[in-house]
């Protein structure tokens, strides 16, 4: 008998999406060879896929009692940690993990990843520049690294930090898929189309491009084409779960409101993934906003408020400014106004300083504004919600 053949096995129907058939082929290799420590791995990343992460935590501590000269459980340690969005505790595992692993380039990264999670957005783009520095030949590197320019709202350099990734590593679909969404953040929509469609070509299978291109479509009003590249039966895994996200903001889109809310109540109420339920949850208020239920959108804001992870926070607090300010509570849309510019992305920042403006909040208020004036906020206002709500996931 084969070692690889039995986990060789067991990844290809991960890969297939069986995970359930997966992780009974990755006990079986467990059993067959103990002393395999790529069973135990592909165990616990199974658990993570089918979004049974304390399982999966469970069974990386059981890979590192046995393997503890094995980087792959301790960083996919610390990886399950951030699905849990236990990011300090995951942040101190990968220190630990690049303290006994020097030379593992996923520690660096990961790190590195766990501080974008964090917000503490100039920490990650010096951890990437370390990360690069050590490891020339590592594309995650150089794409997390033009991320965190994207975050910052540097676009330009994002781009030319994508333009150069791809160039390294042409052989890489996030070098692809990241300069699109850098031409769309730029509102450059027809050539982000055609990145993304050029992805499409190059990587067939790959489902990130698929749904961002779905994202654009029904972004520019091409609803029924969008809906048309996601095709899900179940919700099995993470992208499953992000396919039928973008499917309830098609909704929103055609102004379906109860079907939307209809499909985001379940999203928070089955998704297993903690980022992904508060995505779920975020966007229900962002609906609720739009349906100008606003006392259920505070409501829904107060649930996040007291376990909303640190990226999704400022979103959460622009939303949270919109509803306060039209229930005419000014005091608190100034304040989450002034969190959300502290801790937001220039998307974020951008959208908080129209509201901020819209209803005369802090130093942006206008003397005074004409209907037309409104109008046109309300417009850019409820666009850029949009915008946002869509790519949460």
């Amino acid at each position: 008998d084969n070692a690889f053949t039995y986990t060789g096995r067991a990844e290809t129907l991960r890969d297939l999406g069986r995970f359930g058939e997966a992780l009974a082929a990755y006990d079986e290799a467990r059993q067959r060879f103990p002393n395999e420590a790529v069973a135990y791995n592909g165990r616990a990343e199974t658990l993570r896929d089918l979004g049974r992460f304390e399982e999966a935590l469970a069974a990386y501590d059981e890979a590192r009692q046995h393997f503890p000269d094995n980087a792959v459980a301790y960083s996919g340690r610390a990886e399950t940690l951030r699905d849990l969005g236990r990011f300090e505790e995951a942040l101190a595992a990968y220190d630990e993990a690049r303290q006994r692993f020097p030379d593992s380039a996923f520690t660096y990264t990961g790190r590195a990843e766990t501080l974008r999670d964090l917000g503490r957005f100039q920490e990650a783009l010096a951890a990437y520049d370390a990360a690069r520095q050590r490891f020339p030949d590592n594309a995650f590197t150089y794409t997390g690294r033009a991320e965190t320019l994207r975050d910052l709202g540097r676009f330009q350099e994002a781009l030319a930090a994508y333009d150069a990734a791809r160039q390294r590593f042409p052989d890489n679909a996030f070098t692809y898929t990241g300069r699109a969404e850098t031409l769309r953040d730029l509102g450059r929509y027809r050539d982000a189309e055609d990145v993304y469609r050029e992805t499409l070509n190059a990587f067939p299978a790959n489902r990130v491009a698929r749904n961002a291109l779905a994202c654009l479509l029904i972004e520019n009003g091409d609803v029924d084409s969008g809906v048309a590249l996601i095709a899900i039966d179940a919700q099995r895994c993470k992208q499953d779960w992000i396919d039928y996200h973008v499917l309830a903001m098609a909704d929103v889109k055609r102004g379906k409101y109860r079907e939307a809310g209809t499909r985001l109540e379940y999203g928070a109420a089955n998704c297993p993934n903690i980022k992904q339920r508060s995505v779920f949850i975020t966007t229900l208020a962002f609906v609720r906003v739009r349906q100008r239920q606003f006392e259920t959108a505070i409501e829904l804001v107060g649930q996040l408020n007291n376990n909303v992870l640190p990226f999704h926070r400022p979103f959460v607090k622009v939303l949270e400014a919109h509803a306060e300010a039209e229930c005419g509570r000014l005091k608190g849309a100034t304040s989450a106004i002034g969190e959300a510019r502290a801790l937001g992305t220039a998307q974020v920042v951008t959208l908080a300083n129209h509201i901020a403006k819209r209803y005369r909040l802090g130093d942006l208020a206008p003397p005074t504004m004409n209907p037309s004036e409104v109008e046109q906020l309300d417009a850019e206002i409820a666009e850029q919600e949009f915008a946002l709500a869509l790519r949460a996931a």
